[in-house]
C-alpha cells in the first residue's frame, strides 16, 4: 500500500516536472525540496536566466475531479500576500500561475532552513555563535513585527519555514495558514475549530484550553498573536540549544526566562554594531544595537545610538522613543535634544521639534547647527521672520556652516529677496568650491532667480 503510494507520488512530481518545463521554461532540480502548509516545495531552474527559484506547488483538486474553488482561492489569497509584502524578512514573491490541478508560487531561493542548520550543528557537534544567533532573532523578530502591525497571525511559525539566503538573512516562508484578524471583531484574537501549526510550538495556554474543551465537546479554541511569539521562543531556544525533550516539556512546565548576554557581553556586540554601522550595514547594525539596550537598559549611549540608527532608517516614532529614553537618564545633553528634535521635525511634528530646540539652545546657546534647525523649523510653520533671527544667529556663531547660508537663501526667497537670496546661495559655493552636486544644484538655483 504504502509503495502504491510512492509510486503515485513519483508520477504526479514527474508531471509537475514536465508540465513546469514545457510551459514556462522551469527546469526542475529538486522534487523535494521541503514541505509546507496545504503544499510541496520544489527547486527548478529557469532555462534562459539559469536562476534558481523555490516553487510552492499547492494542489487544488477535489474529489469530483475538478478544481476546488475554496483550495484555488486559498492560494490566491497566500500569493497575494507574498506579492504585496514589503520586508526585507520575508521570501520574496517572483511569480504565480496555475496549470491544470496545481498553483504554483515562485519564490527567491534560499540556501536552508533553520532545521536543517540545527542539524548541521548536531552532526558536527558544535552550536551557534551568540552573534548569529541574535541576528537570526532579531531578524525573524522584525518580520514578526511586521506581520502584526498589519493584524496578520503566523499560526505556522517554526524551524522549517525560517530560512536563511546565502548572506545569513533570515527569510520567513510558508504562509498557508497565515490569518488576517479583523480588528472590529477581536483585535488581536480570533476563533479556530482546532489549533493551527505544529504541536510542538503550541503556547501551554491553548494546548490546555484545547483539551478542556475536548472533553466538553467544545468547538473553538482561541489563538493569539502571542502563540507566534511562543513559537518563535522555542525555535530559537532550540536553536541555542536547547534538548527536544525540554521544549516539550515547557508544554507543562510554563514559560521560562535565561538571560543570553552578560553586561561585558555586551561591550563585543557594540563593536559589532561599530563594524556594521560603519560599512553602512544599517539594518543589521539596527538589530545588533537593540539588544545592547536590552542587555544595559541604562546605559545612555546605547540608547542614543539606537535613536540613531533608528533615524537614519527612518524608523522616526521609534528614534524619537530612543531619544527620551537617553534624555531620561542625561537630561542635560543638547545633542541629543537637537536630534530629538531632527526626528520630531521628520515627523512633522513643528511644535514638538521647536521645543526640543530651544531646550538644546537653553543647554548651550552657542550650538550653531541647534539654530540652523530651529530656523527650519520655524520656515516650515511659515514663521519666516523667526527663521531669519535663527538663520542669522547660526551665521553669527558659525560663518562657515554651508548648510544655513542655503537655508537663509530659501527663506529670504520666499520673502522675494532675490538679490539676497543670490548672495546667500553664492557664498555657500564660496565655502564648497570642490563640490560638484552642490555647485551644479546652486547654479541652476541662481539661473532660475535670475531669469
Amino acid at each position: 500500500m504504502q509503495q502504491d503510494q510512492e509510486s503515485d507520488s513519483l508520477k504526479k512530481n514527474q508531471k509537475i516536472a514536465i508540465q513546469l518545463e514545457q510551459n514556462k521554461q522551469l527546469k526542475v532540480i529538486n522534487l523535494n525540496a521541503g514541505k509546507g502548509s496545504f503544499g510541496q516545495v520544489i527547486i527548478a531552474e529557469h532555462l534562459n536566466s539559469k536562476s534558481h527559484y523555490a516553487i510552492k506547488v499547492i494542489c487544488i483538486f477535489d474529489v469530483c475531479d475538478q478544481v476546488s474553488e475554496s483550495k484555488l482561492q486559498n492560494a490566491k489569497k497566500e500569493a497575494e500576500f507574498l506579492k504585496n509584502a514589503n520586508h526585507p524578512n520575508i521570501v520574496k514573491y517572483v511569480d504565480e500561475f496555475q496549470i491544470g490541478f496545481n498553483y504554483f508560487i515562485v519564490m527567491e531561493k534560499c540556501e536552508k532552513n533553520l532545521e536543517e542548520l540545527l542539524d548541521e550543528f548536531n552532526q558536527y557537534q558544535t552550536t551557534i555563535s551568540k552573534h548569529l544567533l541574535v541576528s537570526f532573532a532579531c531578524q525573524t523578530l522584525s518580520a514578526i513585527n511586521y506581520l502584526h502591525q498589519q493584524n496578520q497571525m503566523l499560526r505556522d511559525l517554526s524551524l522549517r519555514n525560517i530560512l536563511i539566503d546565502s548572506n545569513n538573512q533570515i527569510k520567513l516562508c510558508d504562509f498557508g495558514l497565515l490569518k488576517q484578524v479583523q480588528q472590529e471583531h477581536f483585535s488581536s484574537l480570533m476563533l479556530t475549530s482546532r489549533p493551527r501549526g505544529a504541536w510542538l510550538y503550541y503556547p501551554p495556554e491553548l494546548i490546555s484550553q484545547y483539551q478542556i474543551n475536548k472533553k466538553q465537546k467544545k468547538k473553538g479554541v482561541i489563538q493569539d498573536f502571542y502563540g507566534d511569539i511562543w513559537a518563535f521562543g522555542i525555535c530559537f531556544y532550540l536553536l541555542a540549544g536547547a534538548d527536544l525533550e525540554i521544549c516539550t516539556d515547557l508544554h507543562k512546565t510554563g514559560y521560562i526566562k535565561q538571560q543570553l548576554w552578560t553586561t561585558d557581553e555586551a561591550k563585543t556586540l557594540y563593536k559589532q554594531y561599530q563594524a556594521r554601522e560603519n560599512s553602512n550595514q544599517l539594518y543589521l547594525a539596527y538589530q545588533f544595537i537593540s539588544v545592547c539596550t536590552q542587555i544595559q537598559p541604562f546605559n545612555g549611549d546605547y540608547w542614543f545610538q539606537l535613536g540613531n540608527i533608528q533615524k537614519r532608517l527612518q524608523f522616526f516614532s521609534e528614534a524619537i522613543k530612543s531619544y527620551q529614553r537617553y534624555l531620561d537618564l542625561n537630561p542635560k545633553n543638547d545633542r541629543c535634544h537637537r536630534y530629538l528634535g531632527n526626528a520630531y521635525k521628520a515627523k512633522g511634528m513643528l511644535d514638538e521639534a521647536i521645543k526640543s530646540y530651544q531646550r538644546c539652545l537653553e543647554l548651550n546657546l552657542k550650538n550653531d547647527n541647534c539654530h540652523n534647525n530651529l530656523g527650519n523649523a520655524y520656515s516650515d510653520k511659515g514663521m519666516l521672520d523667526e527663521a531669519f533671527k535663527s538663520y542669522q544667529r547660526c551665521l553669527e556663531l558659525n560663518p562657515k556652516n554651508d548648510s544655513c547660508h542655503i537655508n537663509l537663501g530659501n527663506a529670504q526667497k520666499a520673502k522675494g529677496k532675490i538679490d539676497e537670496v543670490i548672495k546667500s546661495y553664492q557664498r555657500c559655493l564660496e565655502l564648497n568650491p570642490n563640490n560638484k552636486i552642490l555647485k551644479q544644484n546652486v547654479v541652476d538655483k541662481i539661473s532660475f532667480l535670475k531669469k
